[in-house]
């Protein structure tokens, strides 16, 4: 993250790698309910819901942390891209079932992409009302996937025109048909992103606390540097190993 390590944000790396412990788990439970049929009726409860988007969640603001630190979010952005869109060809030709079109890795490359893009733009505005703007954001569009905007508590519905065309998906308007086994659209994730990146601006220019640049869990911050090869690979390896052992049961 930066090339001084001594100067490396530990705290970061330890929140992503405990996000993606959490989401190996859950990846783990989904494909025993939802592919292998066992019943676990909760893991599809608004709880388990809950969780699932406070893990995804956890991403997308770490993410737009680290974008500040970034080299080159283009690069970085259409390198996460070209993972994606493997990922969602794989599932299509394995299990297409369980089809992936716009997944947390789909969403997360958009998002690097765009601010990549419109850096200049968003630069302009102060880091603090920058991420309250982007935070407000966030929660008054995050059941905009569901046809309701306005938050958790006083919405109203969307036009139905805008989920009727098919297309809108990865802007947060799916078809009734739509359906993708993970599904993080742009609208509300990117918001929350741009907030962590606002958020990221206090961190590079070193304003945090020095506690956060220690190495507390050396575990969790190893897990964290490496999420994207286990994010990619975690799947295949649940998915292969359930499948065997399955076909031992019987």
């Amino acid at each position: 993250m930066r090339k001084d390590d001594s100067r490396r944000i530990h705290l970061l790396d330890e929140i992503r790698g405990g996000a993606i412990i959490l989401m190996v788990f859950y990846h783990a439970g989904y494909d025993l309910a939802a592919i292998f049929g066992v019943d676990m009726p909760f893991f599809f409860s608004p709880q388990m819901n809950l969780i699932r988007d406070i893990m995804g969640g956890t991403f997308f603001f770490i993410s737009g942390c680290s974008c500040r630190l970034s080299r080159s979010n283009l690069r970085r952005g259409l390198q996460t891209l070209l993972f994606a869109l493997i990922m969602s060809a794989v599932t299509y030709l394995v299990i297409p079932e369980q089809v992936i079109l716009f997944g947390v890795l789909h969403s997360l490359s958009c998002c690097m992409l765009l601010f990549a893009l419109g850096s200049r733009l968003f630069d302009r505005i102060k880091p603090f009302f920058g991420a309250l703007f982007s935070a407000i954001a966030f929660y008054l569009t995050f059941t905009v996937p569901s046809g309701l905007f306005g938050g958790l508590t006083y919405h109203f519905a969307l036009p139905r025109a805008l989920y009727e065309c098919g297309f809108l998906f990865p802007l947060g308007f799916p078809s009734p048909r739509f359906f993708s086994s993970d599904y993080y659209p742009l609208i509300p994730w990117f918001f929350l992103f741009l907030c962590g990146a606002y958020v990221g601006a206090y961190i590079r220019e070193d304003r945090l606390p020095a506690w956060c640049c220690r190495l507390h869990l050396p575990l969790l911050a190893f897990v964290g540097r490496h999420t994207m090869p286990i994010y990619l690979l975690h799947q295949p390896l649940i998915f292969g190993g359930l499948s065997l052992f399955f076909l031992l049961l019987k």
